[in-house]
């Protein structure tokens, strides 16, 4: 009778781990996963994308940001240098007109109080060659020209607001009655204080000129240049925010912005947090938010937490490693110019990042569950899902529509969509794929081959119809054979719960001539399209009767290369992570 082994997955709530070797991770993690959620302990196909259904404009898109407002939330967004609005509660969209300039990459966005403030990305020579930013309120343009030119809003990139101020990157400084030559932009300046009885006062910058304490601020050039500012928010302070939090590609500083503006020049204003790493900084400008009193932005390497870093830095730590370590294979698939245009958002505990840049477009989201199992008395760990596909994706972002905070999401071809926890399909009708590798098992057989014999699988929720595909890997063979593939439908009442026995067909062997069912150490990979619950499954080998060892001296081999065939792929270099 054969020698039966057995391996169990019942949970997956720990997610993805891919910063160890496939055969070190838990059972409880993943070595990869693919449009997936893990949300209260069993792992099932995400929520869809739903199309909002407006049309937005076609043409080159350079960003977008959630309006916030009283009488609801707006998406402003430019296109070919066009701004426009749309408005959540009816789905109007507003044309403000060609005000920015139509070839810049991406735009910069920052609320100020009640009004909007949008700048190109474009960094001339001079200052008469950069254009003015636009401001708006609600739908309405708010015409800055009669102001002096010194003390309207600077003509810049990066914002923040905070205290009651406008902060604005700028690579030019008002002397002698002008503006002169571009400087780099590694200084800010502060706007003026907001006025209960004068609300626009926030738009000037008047007390630049006529302070002792006006100019601008600068930071260590060893910081490099600026992409981006940030409050801390959730501090225990009377407006609940901290210091103005300065990323740069080499670092980040702190700015005590909430003193008194007479006693910035006569008190340590400004602190380095941390600096001098190539990959500490941040590049990205959409791609920092706010998570309860924590900053979280895409550095170089991957995604980090302005306080972990700044604790490991400072405490004298050796290691100082991004919150995104479990998925760094994934965070090295974007270069620069990927960094330059990543964009995160944050809604219903979850993070979303855009991830793998093709030069265009981002081929996927990452995803980060910030409450997997969370409840009143035991809060869980963060868990990485993997990374969610089925788009091409051009920005992420957060804005509330009926009532509930939800993910917007731009795709290619300036469409958009939304995350819809109650949704089973991409766009109301396109069914999902899904993957979740697990870790490589040994079965306590480390020094004995293992030939696999099938793999069990318990479902529940399936909707629909369910295409159903497993796959093998053993002993790290850089193709996955295929198990077999079938089809389930739910029954009459909409859904089912099933048990799925999938065996072995063809079996291949390698250029050794060693079937690829046998090896020591054996991966799985459970694919399925369609919506369905993994509660659990089995994967059976028996104890195989020769072991593979290669004996050192003899003569070596003819060193002929393996050719997959049609049931033996590759699933996990990346390149098939693009549009389902």
């Amino acid at each position: 009778m054969a020698d039966y082994l057995q391996a169990y997955v019942n949970t997956f709530v720990e997610g993805v781990n891919q910063n160890h070797d496939v055969s070190l991770i838990k059972e409880t993690q993943m070595a990869g996963g693919v449009n997936l959620s893990s949300r209260g302990g069993k792992t099932f196909t995400r929520p869809g994308f739903k199309e909002l259904g407006v049309t937005i404009a076609t043409g080159k898109f350079q960003g977008a940001l959630r309006y916030h407002l009283s009488s609801g939330d707006r998406i402003v967004y430019v296109i070919d240098g066009v701004v426009y609005t749309l408005k959540l509660s009816d789905l109007s969209i507003t044309n403000h007109g060609l005000q920015l300039k139509a070839d810049s990459d991406m735009c910069f966005f920052c609320q100020a109080d009640r009004y909007m403030v949008i700048q190109d990305d474009y960094n001339p020579t001079t200052w008469a060659e950069k254009n003015y930013p636009v401001i708006l309120h609600e739908e309405t343009l708010i015409d800055q020209s009669a102001e002096a030119d010194n003390e309207r809003v600077p003509k810049g990139t990066a914002m923040a607001y905070g205290h009651g101020r406008l902060f604005v990157v700028t690579a030019f400084i008002y002397e002698s009655a002008v503006w002169t030559s571009n400087l780099g932009l590694v200084g800010f300046v502060a706007g003026d204080i907001i006025k209960a009885y004068k609300p626009t006062d926030v738009l000037l910058f008047t007390e630049e000129t006529y302070l002792n304490e006006g100019g601008r601020l600068l930071l260590p050039e060893e910081l490099g240049t600026i992409h981006s500012m940030i409050f801390q928010k959730n501090v225990m302070s009377g407006v609940g925010q901290g210091p103005l939090i300065i990323a740069a590609e080499f670092g980040m500083s702190a700015f005590s912005i909430n003193a008194p503006r007479s006693t910035w020049k006569d008190i340590d204003l400004s602190v380095v947090m941390f600096s001098g790493a190539d990959d500490v900084g941040s590049y990205a400008n959409r791609a920092i938010i706010n998570v309860n009193s924590e900053v979280m932005y895409r550095s170089v390497d991957g995604i980090r937490g302005m306080r972990r870093t700044a604790t490991e830095t400072q405490g004298g730590s050796l290691e100082n490693e991004p919150l995104s370590a479990d998925i760094r294979p994934l965070m090295e698939l974007d270069g620069r110019d990927g960094q330059l245009l990543a964009s995160m958002s944050t809604a219903r505990s979850r993070v979303l990042l855009t991830s793998n840049w093709d030069g265009s477009v981002f081929k996927s989201l990452v995803s980060l569950d910030l409450a997997p199992l969370a409840s009143m008395n035991q809060p869980s760990p963060a868990a990485f899902d993997g990374i969610w596909t089925g788009f091409d994706f051009q920005q992420v972002l957060s804005a509330i529509y009926n009532n509930t905070e939800k993910h917007f999401i731009f795709v290619e071809d300036n469409r958009l969509f939304y995350l819809d926890e109650d949704e089973i399909h991409d766009n109301l009708s396109t069914e999902i794929m899904c993957r979740a590798y697990t870790k490589e098992h040994i079965y306590g057989e480390p020094f004995r081959t293992k030939r696999v014999q099938y793999m069990e699988l318990w479902l529940a929720d399936v909707q629909g119809s369910l295409t159903i595909t497993g796959y093998y890997n053993t002993d790290r063979f850089p193709f996955w054979s295929k198990f077999g593939s079938g089809v389930l439908t739910a029954g009459s009442d909409g859904y089912r719960r099933t048990q799925v026995r999938i065996t072995p067909t063809d079996v291949d062997a390698d250029d050794l001539g060693v079937l690829l069912d046998s090896g020591y150490g054996i991966q799985y990979c459970i694919q399925w399209t369609g919506h369905a619950k993994l509660l659990s499954a089995r994967m059976v080998t028996t104890l195989d009767k020769t072991n593979k060892f290669t004996v050192i001296g003899c003569e070596s081999e003819s060193g002929a290369s393996f050719t997959p065939t049609d049931d033996t792929v590759l699933l996990d270099d990346y390149s098939d992570y693009s549009v389902i």
